[in-house]
């Protein structure tokens, strides 16, 4: 087992590049929603594509279940192991999420139930309390409820269990969207356990990194083989270019959020088997690699950019594409501005803060 995650740059680079396809899945989320048919063929063609953005959620999804399984195996047998975890998790989280909310109240009035399922991280849930989901919260509030019970199962579970639970997980994910889609005819995609295969594959994938073969047991290993197989790629892409062709309908939603979540698994694995590949040195470029460390606040803070943009400048017509660019050269580096300084004058400080609460394991005290 190795004592520790090592750095893999790349990853970085991905993180970055997800919280870009974020922003511009939301930068065009008014033109998605009201097209006009007086849009140039081009410009409606941009407008359509831009919805893939939202995959980067998925991407964030399976990438965090990797980053945060690895540490939990690499602290598992330590005797702060829970205190921890949860100090680092709420030193990171909570202060870039707080202010979030702090600028809901003032930027987003009238959303009293959105704040209260936010505190909660229930926000995920917000069609069953028919309350509108006005932000980014509902993918923070999918992570720390299954963060809240992860752990426990990392702590308590052998490794050779921990793999078989991460792969049923996968498994009951995926049914459960299908099987909740035939019977009620639609499926919320954002309630937790159907969203959990993206997570566990990112777990999966971190104990391979974490703990290798040795803990496979037979069924496992013959279920990575079929996993990691060119077959099963190939049918997966054969399904994808399936999907893009096909006219759009909820039944495929199911499967549409599977094959995201397996290539995202795929390029990790390969990512992480061969980071210093050429073709992954685009990944580790210092541009994306800094929009990976300002990730998290990027993805809570710039949909402000667009609403202050729009109340003061006011929101430009479907069809006046020079407006919109002009709307991206105001709000994409303001974004950038205002996430760099809430990184070195507000997040760094509060991370520092760890020397205070996180325990140490006598044994490292005297290393």
């Amino acid at each position: 087992m190795k004592a520790k995650l090592s750095h893999i740059t790349p990853l970085d680079g991905i993180r970055g590049l997800a919280a870009a396809m974020v922003f511009v899945v939301h930068f065009f989320q008014t033109l998605r929603d009201h097209p006009s048919a007086a849009q140039p063929a081009w410009w409606a063609t941009l407008i359509s594509w831009t919805g893939y953005g939202s995959y980067g959620v998925d991407v964030f999804f399976v990438l965090s279940g990797f980053l945060i399984t690895s540490l939990l195996l690499a602290d598992r047998q330590r005797p702060h192991y829970f205190w921890n975890f949860y100090w680092k998790r709420a030193l990171r989280i909570l202060p870039v999420y707080l202010l979030y909310l702090i600028l809901a109240v003032w930027l987003m009035p009238h959303t009293f139930g959105y704040m209260v399922l936010s505190v909660l991280f229930l926000v995920n849930f917000s069609s069953r309390f028919h309350i509108d989901d006005v932000g980014p919260s509902w993918s923070l509030s999918i992570e720390e409820q299954f963060y809240l019970l992860w752990p426990h199962v990392i702590r308590r579970l052998r490794v050779r269990t921990i793999y078989q639970f991460t792969i049923a997980v996968i498994f009951l994910s995926f049914s459960l969207r299908f099987f909740i889609l035939l019977a009620k005819g639609s499926v919320a995609i954002r309630f937790t356990p159907y969203r959990c295969d993206g997570l566990c594959m990112g777990a999966l994938l971190a104990c391979q990194y974490m703990m290798g073969e040795s803990e496979q047991s037979p069924g496992v290993r013959r279920f990575l083989r079929v996993f990691h197989s060119s077959g099963a790629l190939w049918v997966a892409l054969a399904m994808a270019v399936g999907y893009c062709i096909a006219p759009t309908t909820p039944m495929l939603v199911p499967v549409e959020l599977l094959l995201v979540n397996f290539f995202t698994y795929r390029l990790f694995r390969a990512i992480i088997a061969s980071p210093a590949r050429p073709q992954y040195r685009w990944l580790a470029s210092p541009p994306l690699v800094y929009m990976g460390a300002i990730s998290y606040s990027v993805y809570m803070f710039h949909e402000y950019a667009f609403i202050l943009y729009d109340k003061y400048f006011g929101l430009p017509l479907p069809v006046d594409y020079k407006g919109y660019l002009i709307r991206f050269v105001v709000t994409a580096p303001s974004v950038l501005l205002v996430c760099t300084l809430s990184r070195y004058a507000f997040e760094r400080p509060i991370q520092k803060l760890r020397r205070y609460v996180v325990r140490t394991d006598p044994v490292q005290s005297r290393l």
